[in-house]
């Protein structure tokens, strides 16, 4: 429905454009992306009307996402697309969280641009790598095989500016809700995380005119690999570029290559090789020190310290388009379950969790969580709730089955999360990669009450979770957990193996 005359996109005849349907929407860009093209002034509002009448939802499936990620890791000019898509309203429903920064100034001397221009602009101006001038910025971006994240990482660095507090704080947290929505893969998810908590450390480290060999080090130490290194570089470089007319100087450019040149070199010898192995020494099981941001573990210490024997602590915090609810308590056999189904019973969709055993004998979950639209309640509300459904569960006058099945009988699944079954679950076990515990990792539909589900049929073959990392990915659900007997020794019995998985199996195709 579209045809181009000198490099115009132009609707070809009457009713022929669909701007109800978000794949034909997002096809329009990929196309004007291929042949560097701009709207027609008929087309622009014709898509910007189309997408006021679609909500977020709307746009979260593998077949936008996968065109978004075409776009990102395209080999060419992609700066005129984002502009389009924030023009039009496209982009914000990406990224809920990029509406936030439309015209938001900063009141300084060293900002000239609102912030959603200056991404804009740092986005354009990666398109201008490929013809660098400065010889080492040219080669580093040659070289780079990760456009796809640079751009991603450009997209979302100050995403957390529209929230109170340290921006690459909330930055981080949204990015990883963000990315996982969008359909990336751990590694990528976990380095996009590193580009917004960190984008700003390079400029801080050139201020010491000769960086001292211990802040060199810890630095490295912190990117873990070259291609982060490369990455963090040209973020960087396209960052300052972007922030007004004459940030960009000759000065700034020598102190930013002389910091990359030295990490480089922690990287290209062996001894760098040996800290980079040292980083992933932990890579058997998830690890609390490296997929938890600095200020959180501050705090975690805090609130765990103060744990009343036998309590739990739920505390809450409000990003734009989802919650993150973080539950400190004492473990036993069943404690996953029992707060998974306090927080599903709430009519919380768990987009992702990170679940770690932390000593003491006591746990540590973080959960990523979409309030319900349905009561329509204050969030301190909803914690207080989860509060007293934990106290019946511990008290023996509910329990998790029947507070999600209350749940369903008051808001049946249809009305909260209207979608169909595509694929079949499939569940893997590994018992090789940690040798600690047994890895089972389940790839089913995201439906309501999913983690529910599989936590309950773990607990009934007595499996006990060390730790976990759950994720939805568009709109199809990764989890991975790190499991071990009740004994606390690694599973290997093949016959327990089998029932596990076959229970499992059996669970998530009746769900």
């Amino acid at each position: 429905g579209i045809r181009m005359s000198e490099g115009i996109f132009f609707i070809a005849g009457k009713n022929a454009a669909r701007p109800s349907d978000p794949v034909w929407i997002m096809t329009v860009f990929r196309q004007a992306m291929r042949y560097r093209a701009s709207f027609s002034v008929e087309l622009r509002n014709t898509i910007r009307q189309g997408i006021e009448t679609l909500s977020v939802d709307d746009f979260k499936s593998p077949e936008v996402g996968g065109i978004f990620r075409e776009i990102l890791a395209f080999e060419g000019p992609v700066g005129h697309v984002f502009l389009l898509m924030h023009e039009t309203g496209a982009l914000s429903r990406i990224i809920p969280q990029f509406e936030d920064l439309t015209c938001k100034v900063e009141y300084d001397s060293y900002h000239e641009f609102t912030v959603d221009q200056h991404i804009l602009m740092s986005l354009v101006a990666s398109d201008e790598l490929s013809r660098e001038r400065d010889g080492i910025i040219g080669k580093v971006y040659r070289d780079c095989t990760g456009t796809m994240l640079l751009r991603l990482g450009l997209l979302l660095h100050d995403i957390g500016k529209a929230l109170p507090g340290d921006h690459v704080v909330n930055g981080a947290i949204i990015a990883e809700t963000v990315c996982e929505r969008l359909g990336l893969d751990e590694d990528e998810v976990r380095r996009v995380r590193m580009l917004i908590y960190h984008h700003l450390d390079m400029s801080e480290l050139t201020l010491h005119r000769e960086p001292e060999a211990h802040l060199l080090a810890r630095f490295a130490a912190v990117l873990e690999d070259r291609k982060n290194l490369d990455l963090l570089y040209l973020l960087t470089v396209l960052d300052i570029r972007s922030v007004g007319r004459n940030t960009w100087t000759s000065w700034k450019a020598y102190q930013l290559e002389q910091l990359y040149k030295s990490l480089r070199k922690r990287f290209d010898t062996p001894e760098g090789a040996l800290s980079a192995q040292g980083a992933h020494e932990d890579a058997g099981m998830p690890s609390y020190e490296r997929d938890t941001l600095a200020e959180d573990r501050q705090r975690h210490k805090k609130w765990l310290e103060g744990l009343a024997p036998f309590g739990i602590q739920i505390h809450c915090e409000g990003f734009h388009g989802f919650e993150r609810l973080t539950v400190c308590g004492w473990d036993r056999m069943g404690f996953l379950r029992d707060i998974i189904g306090c927080i599903s019973s709430e009519g919380y969709n768990i987009l992702s969790a990170h679940i770690y055993s932390m000593p003491d004998e006591k746990v540590l979950d973080i959960f990523s969580v979409e309030p319900p639209r349905l009561p329509a309640i204050p969030d301190e509300k909803r914690v207080r709730n989860l509060y007293a459904k934990w106290n019946g569960i511990i008290s023996g006058a509910a329990s998790a089955e029947a507070l999600i099945a209350e749940r369903l009988r008051l808001y049946p699944l249809k009305q909260l999360r209207p979608k169909q079954r595509r694929a079949e679950p499939r569940v893997e076990v590994d018992t090789s990669s940690s040798p600690i515990a047994t890895i089972i990792e389940i790839r089913a539909e995201d439906t309501f009450g999913l983690l529910h589900t599989i936590v309950q049929s773990l607990n009934k073959n007595r499996v006990n979770i060390r730790s976990a990392h759950l994720s939805t990915r568009v709109d199809r659900a990764n989890d991975v957990f790190y499991v071990t007997d009740e004994k606390n020794d690694k599973i290997t019995d093949a016959a327990k193996l089998q029932a596990i998985t076959r229970d499992l199996g059996q669970a998530l195709c009746a769900g």
